[in-house]
Parts: structure tokens; C-alpha cells; sequence
């Protein structure tokens, strides 16, 4: 059984060279909400389910696709197919491609009961690489359009990880890196050959797809000198971690008082790619005394990395309001022979358990 920190490395994103590495595919692992997936079925169809966000089985987090064709349709010879498809955000070149994992789970049956279940990958020149287990048929779809891969049959009830170099397997079947993918689908096959069901109840989770960032704007560092003469200008660097600029973005810079924001002030930019901008902002009046926060952050449609986005940092050279010294009398009182005493800043509820140990 494959365990869960084997996926950990994955979420984050890895800088190789100037290239920022994210996760091309939207809500990896069927969070609820998140509506970046759509699901559908095409012939017969009544006896299958299929769930874009199913909670009763889960690899990490609290939920995982479902296409389950496990139920006979109760049709001689009938079929169906159901999938969970997503088109990508941001579609991606094959040569930007590193890695495409994801985890499976089989609930039910054996190897002789299944069709087939299978991920692929689809691009715009009407071409789909396929990872399928059960009953491979390398000449189904035609080999012109699809290239299909044969995936180990797992231990039933077990997750299993498959990974392989999308890009590397692309190009070794005679097609062009420069193509691009732009959609990925979860699918799973129903089949009777006359009265004899193939089906199976299939869970994915943690679908990963390693590419290069196109688009994201960073928040860099904070560059502000302290107040001065009761005037502050917030000047804060940002960059384009992409590799490309054909989009222009929004970088904002807020000043806050608790919750509240005092001060607001945003510029359109565009900065080239693998590139920094400094921006100055707008002057600020700065109050006599207070404790005051910096937060600078990104706009940018789309942003394939939201952790970069925001910095803020506390605002020094404020003086800090000073206020009275409240006295705090101890509550105390005796428990057999001992005497238990505490006090609280400020008028609260308190729950106090002692425990002879």
C-alpha cells in the first residue's frame, strides 16, 4: 500500500533554472466546490454513476472522483462509458510537460470482470495518450489519433500510483512536442457480452499534471523606507515567474489597521517575462501612533500559483498606543492540601480541570 506522504512533494512547485513548475490541472483531487470538473456518460447509461466530488473514498482530503460501471445494465450486449473531464485552465504545450501521476482505486471484482478504466490526455490537433487498465486494445481508438498505454492491474481495494514523462511518451510515438494538451478525463467502461457484465468501480485521486508555469505574477519583497515626516511611500517589487508576458496584471499594495484598511492603492502592469518590476505606490498620511501591517499582492488572469501572490510585513517607525496597566487580582482556593491559584487579563469564562496525577 502506497502511503500518503508519497504525494506530499507534489503539491508544491519547483524551480528549475528561471522555469516555475505547477500543477496544470484544476482541483486535483475532487474538492468539494470547487466546479473545475464536469462529468457525463454516453450509451446505456441508467445502471452507472459517475462523481466529480464522491466522499466516500479518498487517497488524501476528503474526496475523489467516481466512475463506477460496476452495475449491470441489464442490456444484452449494451455499454457505457462514463468520464470526469476537465479542459485546462491554461493549456500546455507537450515540451512543457514533465510528469502526469495520479492515484486509483479498484473497490470490487478482478481482473475478469473489468472493461477498462483509463486516463487521457487529450490535444488540440485531435490527438488523446491513454494510461488504461483492464482489457488493453492498443488498436482501439485508431493508432493515428490515440496511443494507448497499458497500466498494472492493482490489488483490489488498494491505492496505486502511476506515473509516467507525458512529453517523453508523446514524442516517442512519432508525435510533435509542439502540440498542445488542453484536456484530461477520468473514464471508465461498461460492457456485456451477452448476458456476462464487465464493469468496475473506480475512484482517482491526486491527479497531477508537472508542467512549466505560463502565467503567474509574484509579490517579492516589501522595499519601503520608514515613515518619514509623517509620510509613507509604499514601494514593493514584483515579477512575472512565467515564461511568458502576453497578459497584463494588476499589483496592489494595502495598509491595515487590525481588520480595517486604512490605506488602498493598485497599478496595471506588465512586466516581462522572468522578470522584476519595482512599483511605487501612492504617498500616505501616517497617524501619530498605531500598529500598522504592509500587504502587497498580485492580480493577474490567469494565476497559476496563488502562494507567491502576497507579502505583508509589519509597518515600523509607528510609535504603538500605549495604554493603563490593568490590575489583575488572583483567584484562589484550596483543594484538600493544596492551594490553586490563577488570574486571567480580562474578563472571560474560564474552565479549570486539576487532575491528580
Amino acid at each position: 500500500m502506497i502511503k500518503k506522504i508519497s504525494m506530499f512533494f507534489l503539491a508544491g512547485t519547483l524551480g528549475l533554472g528561471a522555469k516555475i513548475w505547477v500543477n496544470a490541472i484544476r482541483d486535483p483531487g475532487a474538492e468539494l466546490g470547487q466546479g473545475d470538473w464536469t462529468t457525463d456518460s454516453m450509451g446505456i447509461s441508467d445502471s452507472a454513476r459517475v462523481n466529480a466530488h464522491d466522499p466516500e473514498r479518498s487517497f488524501t482530503g476528503s474526496y475523489s472522483f467516481l466512475t463506477d460501471t460496476k452495475t449491470y445494465c441489464g442490456v444484452v450486449d449494451g455499454g457505457v462509458r462514463v468520464w470526469c473531464g476537465q479542459n485546462l485552465s491554461v493549456p500546455k504545450a507537450v515540451s512543457d510537460i514533465d510528469s502526469c501521476i495520479w492515484m486509483y482505486n479498484l473497490a470490487h471484482g478482478h481482473e475478469d470482470s473489468i472493461a477498462n478504466a483509463y486516463i487521457s490526455f487529450h490535444s488540440t490537433s485531435f490527438k488523446t495518450i491513454i494510461w488504461e487498465v483492464g482489457h488493453v486494445d492498443n488498436s482501439y481508438p485508431p493508432g493515428e489519433t490515440a496511443y494507448v498505454i497499458a497500466v498494472p492491474f492493482p490489488n483490489i481495494g488498494e491505492w496505486s500510483r502511476v506515473e509516467n514523462i507525458l512529453s517523453q511518451r508523446w514524442t516517442e510515438h512519432g508525435w510533435s512536442g509542439e502540440d498542445t494538451i488542453y484536456r484530461v478525463q477520468l473514464n471508465s467502461i461498461g460492457q456485456a457480452f451477452g448476458n456476462r457484465w464487465y464493469g468496475q468501480e473506480v475512484s482517482w485521486d491526486d491527479v497531477f499534471l508537472r508542467s512549466v508555469a505560463y502565467y503567474d505574477y509574484a509579490a517579492k519583497s516589501i522595499d519601503s523606507d520608514p515613515p518619514d515626516a509623517g509620510k509613507y511611500t509604499p514601494k514593493v517589487t514584483f515579477a512575472n515567474e512565467g515564461i511568458k508576458d502576453d497578459k497584463q496584471g494588476w499589483v496592489c499594495a494595502e495598509i491595515l489597521y487590525g481588520m480595517q484598511r486604512v490605506y488602498a492603492d493598485s497599478q496595471k502592469v506588465s512586466i516581462p517575462k522572468e522578470s522584476s518590476l519595482q512599483v511605487t505606490f501612492k504617498e500616505w498620511s501616517v497617524p501619530d501612533s498605531g500598529v500598522y501591517v504592509v500587504r502587497a499582492y498580485t492580480r493577474l488572469e490567469p494565476d497559476e500559483l496563488a502562494e507567491d501572490d502576497a507579502l505583508i510585513e509589519p509597518l515600523t517607525g509607528i510609535a504603538e498606543p500605549s495604554s493603563p496597566e490593568t490590575p489583575v487580582t488572583p483567584f484562589s482556593f484550596e483543594l484538600d492540601q493544596a492551594i490553586i491559584r490563577f488570574a486571567v487579563p480580562y474578563s472571560t469564562n474560564v474552565s479549570l480541570k486539576v487532575y491528580d496525577i
